[in-house]
């Protein structure tokens, strides 16, 4: 295991969307059941097309 060190705002930012994540998707069979419609509603090239990188160097 590694650790790294990120500024204040990073962090807040990690945590602010963890706790989104963990408010939408109660557990992994949640997110199973959210993948498998967006996969039978968009491929792959759509879903790379439609992406965002976030850079943390950035923020």
């Amino acid at each position: 295991m590694r650790t790294i060190h990120v500024n204040t705002s990073v962090a807040s930012e990690i945590r602010k969307i963890g706790q989104s994540q963990l408010a939408t998707y109660k557990d992994a069979n949640t997110v199973k059941a959210a993948i498998s419609q967006v996969l039978a509603q968009k491929n792959a090239a759509t879903m790379i097309a439609k992406g965002k990188m976030v850079s943390l160097l950035q923020i």
